[in-house]
């Protein structure tokens, strides 16, 4: 492993000093290597995600959960664009707007979702593996709350 370091002064900085670096590596391991296993489906993590938030947001707009998501309007067009051609969803006119869509999952979509969730807490075991189970009812924790902070 190559250890990246700034020398400040008389002070010597790590690159794994950098939490947002830590947490970037982790992350960046679990996209990899569900991606991997998503391939086969011909989606990414990414639209599993918005799978994922469309299932849990019933009558939701394209433009709703992609604000969910931070996922900007062309990205979520192409996106949605790609899982209606796959057949894994489906946009429905809102009945109050008739300009918006609402997004539906199909029975494909929710099959997909059924078949990846196991896939999915796999991919994460593996990348946090070398965590005891108490180390990882702790990082847990830490994120729940991290993210409730935000909200």
């Amino acid at each position: 492993m190559v250890i990246i370091c700034l020398k400040v002064g008389d002070t010597l900085f790590s690159i794994f000093d950098s939490m947002g670096f830590l947490f970037g590596k982790v992350t960046e391991q679990m996209i990899d290597k569900f991606n991997v296993e998503l391939n086969s489906y011909q989606i990414d993590s990414k639209e599993f995600g918005l799978m994922t938030v469309v299932t849990s947001m019933s009558n939701s707009t394209q433009q709703q959960v992609g604000e969910v998501l931070h996922i900007d309007r062309t990205t979520m067009v192409k996106r949605v664009d790609h899982l209606e051609a796959l057949g894994c969803l489906t946009r429905v006119k809102n009945a109050v707007d008739r300009r918006t869509y609402n997004l539906e999952l199909t029975s494909k979509g929710e099959q997909m979702l059924r078949e990846l969730w196991p896939t999915l807490v796999d991919c994460e075991r593996g990348v946090l593996s070398a965590l005891t189970d108490e180390e990882l009812q702790n990082l847990k924790s830490i994120f729940t709350k991290l993210v409730k902070a935000w909200n």
